[in-house]
């Protein structure tokens, strides 16, 4: 509409895929590379700042989305070969220093409404 306009660019260059958190305070930007090389294939972005917060290297056959967001933002997810890496969003720290152990698990969702996974 007439009062569209541009309020943050988000440089990261052969963006294939993106994901705004569920209460907007975050992106999520993919430039498709999954060969566990690129240290910047996958970015967390401050979406009122436009600051690069975090990057990841993707691990190969990864399927979109990589990283999920809890409902109030608070964490942010990703699988691993061996469980689930969740990070506090506030520290952009991995909790408690190591991935959840969940050997053999394909896939996860967090919950709607609470910070919780299944």
């Amino acid at each position: 509409g007439p009062d569209f306009r541009k309020i943050q660019r988000f440089a990261h260059p052969g963006v294939q895929n993106l994901l705004f958190s569920p209460e907007e305070n975050f992106i999520i930007t993919w430039n498709g590379k999954d060969d566990n090389q690129d240290p910047r294939a996958l970015i967390v972005w401050d979406v009122k700042t436009g600051r690069e917060l975090r990057s990841f290297k993707v691990f190969q056959g990864s399927e979109w989305p990589i990283m999920r967001f809890s409902a109030n933002d608070r964490y942010f997810a990703r699988g691993t070969q061996d469980g689930i890496s969740v990070f506090d969003s506030k520290t952009l720290k991995l909790l408690e220093k190591k991935p959840v152990k969940a050997k053999g698990m394909q896939h996860f969702e967090w919950s709607p409404s609470d910070n919780l996974i299944a």
